[in-house]
């Protein structure tokens, strides 16, 4: 399980370096991309990683070894973030830049969705039943403390040399560090000993007839049909308010744009902390607390942002040096993110690992991201609505969803849906 741990936690510090909800996000502005451009970033980073997994699910199916699917797509993903760091230096128009990030964040992210399933079908092999909630909290431990690392390196390469606006090669650096971990993320997966699967079938079921199928899994299984509900909600919520957040501090809070590096390490602590809860919880609790304690999260967050965001204004108009103190206070946002993100990691896997059957899991697990994927395009539309009459509509839809996804993921418990867990 050595493996698997380091595994999460190098792909974690590839994903921190190049975080798209912050780095990239004030790359993209920088570059002279609009909000709306910032959600489609969001939109292709979600519908790439999530909407390929049914389809490729059918496939990986018939495999008696998943695991080099994974390694040869992040090997795709790490090219795609190298071209992009390589087309940051070679040109020299922003209008050239553009385009080229667009298409190989796609590619990228496309390569990493393909990825996410034989990822989750070994480690669900190779983890024994008793032992998930435990591995997934030291797992997201381990890529907490990596991400912390990754976090103050974030600060230091956009802080260094003044407080404006950082030149392109500073960014990328950072993607081309990104490049970087995630090749040796393939590298310390290649070393995990995978146990060959029973293969039922020999050929591949067509995309179409698994599409057709998908219904039915969502109705037999009453379980894992409340926890799609609860997750669509929690994901409605954050792909609304979080590709924003960033945007909001520094554009209406006048944070620095190196901000943006205390506000990832604020957020990798938390999941550092907050993994200490989460693996004692996950020994002694069912996986479903866990996931009602992150739904919980998904909604104080926006909340939070929708609060400093009045007292700014009303500190502003009476205090105007108080624009500092507000954009720190702004970091507790991002406290709350880490702990939503680290328990939705853990009871995401947890509850649907106790709820699907194990010779399926590859098709459930594409099917809930595939579902989880069809939100994508909600970011685009935040950052219309963004263009048009400002954060606070956005933040406050992304609190409601939160608030239902909380409500169903109570009744996980209250109406048995996870019977005898």
């Amino acid at each position: 399980m050595g493996w698997g741990i380091a595994q999460g936690a190098l792909a974690e510090a590839g994903k921190t370096l190049a975080d798209p909800n912050m780095v990239l996000a004030l790359f993209l502005r920088q570059l002279g991309g609009s909000h709306l451009l910032v959600g489609l970033l969001a939109s292709i980073r979600h519908e790439g990683l999530l909407l390929p997994q049914l389809i490729v699910a059918s496939h990986i199916e018939t495999k008696p070894k998943k695991g080099p699917y994974y390694v040869g797509a992040e090997l795709i993903r790490s090219a795609g973030y190298l071209f992009i760091a390589l087309a940051i230096v070679c040109l020299s128009k922003p209008s050239l830049v553009l385009p080229v990030f667009l298409v190989a964040f796609l590619v990228s992210h496309l390569a990493h969705g393909v990825g996410s399933v034989p990822n989750f079908d070994v480690i669900g092999r190779v983890v024994p039943a008793d032992q998930r909630g435990s591995f997934f909290a030291r797992r997201k431990l381990s890529a907490g403390l990596c991400g912390l690392m990754a976090g103050l390196a974030v600060r230091q390469i956009l802080s260094a040399g003044g407080t404006g606006a950082p030149p392109m090669s500073r960014y990328a650096w950072l993607i081309a560090l990104a490049a970087l971990f995630f090749a040796l993320t393939a590298a310390t997966f290649s070393r995990i000993v995978e146990p060959i699967s029973t293969v039922n079938r020999k050929e591949s079921v067509s995309w179409s007839t698994q599409l057709r199928r998908a219904p039915g899994l969502l109705t037999a299984n009453r379980p894992f049909r409340t926890l799609t509900v609860t997750l669509l909600l929690m994901d409605v919520a954050r792909r609304l308010a979080d590709p924003f957040f960033m945007i909001f501090a520094t554009e209406v809070l006048h944070s620095p744009v190196a901000v943006a590096g205390f506000y990832l390490s604020a957020l990798v602590c938390s999941n550092i902390a907050s993994n200490l809860f989460w693996e004692r919880l996950s020994r002694y609790r069912p996986n479903r607390i866990t996931l009602q304690f992150s739904a919980a999260a998904a909604a104080v967050a926006p909340a939070f942002a929708l609060a400093v965001g009045f007292a700014a204004d009303s500190a502003t108009f009476a205090f105007p040096e108080w624009n500092t103190v507000i954009a720190a206070a702004f970091g507790l946002v991002y406290l709350v993110l880490g702990f939503r993100d680290s328990g939705k990691f853990i009871g995401k896997r947890g509850v649907l690992l106790d709820v699907a059957p194990i010779e399926r899991l590859p098709t459930y697990w594409g099917l809930l991201n595939t579902l989880l994927g069809l939100m994508g395009i909600l970011p685009l539309l935040a950052g219309k609505v963004v263009d048009l009459v400002g954060f606070q509509p956005v933040f406050g839809m992304a609190v409601a969803a939160a608030s239902v996804s909380w409500w169903f993921s109570r009744r996980l418990e209250a109406k048995g849906a996870l019977a005898g867990a």
